[in-house]
């Protein structure tokens, strides 16, 4: 899951680099840490609430 984010992120570079230059670049990376600040304790929250597995 970690490498595919990875790949996306780095073909979204290249890209915005491609067409939008360093002001793109600099948007995106700015637009993606404020994603990843909302989602990231929305996504420890939903991890803490799931009932933990009982070992056989």
């Amino acid at each position: 899951m970690q490498l595919s984010m990875s790949l996306i992120t780095i073909l979204f570079n290249k890209q915005c680099l491609h067409y939008g230059g360093n002001i793109a670049v600099a948007a995106y990376g700015i637009i993606n840490s404020l994603i990843m600040l909302i989602y990231m304790p929305i996504y420890g929250i939903n991890q803490g609430v799931q009932p933990k597995r009982k070992k056989r």
